[in-house]
């Protein structure tokens, strides 16, 4: 048990020392859960927006899943090594910050559209974003980990970015639709949680990255 909690406190410790560092993928991630879990409003969102029943939209939304979910996870793995033999240091990172790219802006847009067919495409962009990022992030983390901290690291990881998607995501747009726009309005709550979470986020990547290169060196 000493030991345990011994090497909890170093590792504190350690993730404290290079807040920065951890931060340059942490809040990029948690982005991302944020965006992704608060997506548990969308059934509703095209019930109440488009009239499309519940099992209508689960049976295209599954297909689109299906096809582009495991393609994205993919690409994102081979754009990672591509830019690794490239002699890119942060080809992880890279892959990372464009995942978030992607499914920020269509995280925001795609509540907002005329109709549920643009929809759901840049909702399909939004998981090819969300695959990005998820498949990256870890790789991202081992790279500047020492080795006795690596299981300690990706938990700490883990449990940042669920706490973040869990708590933040969901809930936020819950609290918007009871508080501003109400039940027909989910739409409007669904854009502007990822529009007040992301936005800060994106601008401080480029300052956040120069601590994780800076680790690399």
């Amino acid at each position: 048990k000493g030991n345990l909690k011994e090497g909890i406190s170093d590792a504190l410790k350690y993730f404290s020392h290079k807040r920065w560092v951890y931060a340059s993928f942490i809040l990029p991630a948690s982005v991302m859960t944020i965006i992704a879990y608060s997506q548990a409003w969308v059934p509703a969102m095209f019930e109440r927006t488009w009239e499309m029943e519940p099992a209508r939209f689960a049976y295209i939304n599954g297909i689109l899943l299906l096809v582009f979910g495991p393609l994205s996870n993919n690409l994102a793995g081979w754009l990672c090594d591509y830019w690794a033999k490239k002699g890119i240091e942060d080809a992880g990172l890279r892959v990372l910050i464009l995942g978030v790219v992607i499914l920020l802006p269509t995280g925001i847009i795609a509540p907002l559209m005329p109709n549920p067919t643009w929809c759901l495409i840049l909702y399909t962009f939004c998981t090819i974003g969300t695959a990005f990022t998820s498949s990256s992030a870890l790789v991202t983390l081992l790279r500047v980990v020492p080795a006795n901290l690596k299981g300690l690291s990706v938990a700490f990881y883990l449990m940042c970015i669920s706490l973040a998607g869990l708590l933040i995501g969901p809930t936020a747009v819950g609290l918007l639709n009871d508080n501003i726009f109400g039940e027909d309005g989910v739409r409007y709550s669904m854009s502007l949680v990822p529009l007040i979470i992301g936005t800060p986020v994106i601008l401080l990547i480029p300052f956040m990255r120069k601590f994780y290169i800076k680790e690399l060196e």
